[in-house]
């Protein structure tokens, strides 16, 4: 090959033609080669937002749940504190209703009187329409 300086002058600027478009190449594959780097850069940028946006929605979840779990325990301490105090409650009553059951038995007169009524009714001699229940 000879030099570009033993070139004739059509050859030389057939040369300079040549550079000139494979210099404009270079400049048009190192753009390409820009964008592609720009490109990857950008993807790169995107998966590390992406695993964020996934890391707040997991801490998010995971808020929700134990949100959830505490307002579920708190609703079953309430339930069970209500219901302790219903039960105890229905306790009493029952207990105070047997002691007046008790005393109402106790209490011969009364008793009497009950008997009297009941047994009137079950013969038929009881002078009002009411049976056991009515009081003189």
């Amino acid at each position: 090959m000879a030099f570009p300086w033993h070139l004739s002058p059509d050859s030389r600027a057939t040369l300079a033609q040549t550079r000139r478009g494979l210099a404009s190449d270079d400049r048009a594959i190192e753009r390409v080669l820009d964008a592609e780097r720009a490109a990857e850069r950008a993807v790169a940028e995107a998966a590390v937002r992406a695993e964020q946006l996934v890391a707040d929605a997991r801490r998010l979840v995971r808020g929700i749940g134990e949100r959830a779990d505490e307002r579920i325990k708190k609703l079953r301490a309430r339930s069970a504190s209500v219901t302790d105090a219903t039960v105890a409650r229905l306790r009493r009553e029952h207990e105070e209703r047997a002691r007046a059951s008790e005393r109402g038995l106790a209490d011969e007169p009364r008793l009497a009187a009950a008997v009297e009524r009941v047994a009137a009714w079950l013969l038929g001699d009881d002078a009002e329409r009411g049976g056991p229940r009515s009081r003189s």
